[in-house]
């Protein structure tokens, strides 16, 4: 029982870590910084990565504790589907945003580059 309640309070931290990253991850300023911006993305896609081991954790004594057939009961078990299903689902969320923001700002950063140039050969 008490790796249950352990797996829930687990499961509650890494959402909160994850939508506070998803926060961070779907903030988006005017491209005048985006420089500033993408070394901002680029820590939080290093911060994701370093984090996603705990994650990973977290799941296997999910997975586990749905393995252990006599420990669980039926609505507890359904509990702790539900909640690997969300976390997963903010995970995936959270590395599809970062990815789209990363690439929006190198596209920017290309079209910024490619206006000082045209603009310093005039």
């Amino acid at each position: 029982m008490m790796v249950l309640v352990q797996f829930s309070r687990r499961v509650e931290e890494e959402k909160a870590w994850i939508g506070e990253h998803l926060t961070r991850a779907y903030s988006s300023r005017p491209l005048l910084d985006v420089a500033m911006q993408l070394a901002n993305i680029s820590s939080l896609s290093k911060l994701i990565n370093s984090h996603r081991p705990l994650l990973t954790h977290v799941s296997e004594v999910g997975r586990r504790l749905l393995q252990r057939r006599h420990s669980v009961l039926p609505h507890q078990r359904s509990n702790i589907e539900t909640e690997l299903a969300q976390v997963d689902a903010m995970w995936r969320e959270l590395e599809t945003v970062v990815q789209q923001q990363k690439q929006r700002l190198e596209a920017g950063n290309t079209a910024d580059c490619v206006y000082q140039v045209i603009c310093s050969t005039l």
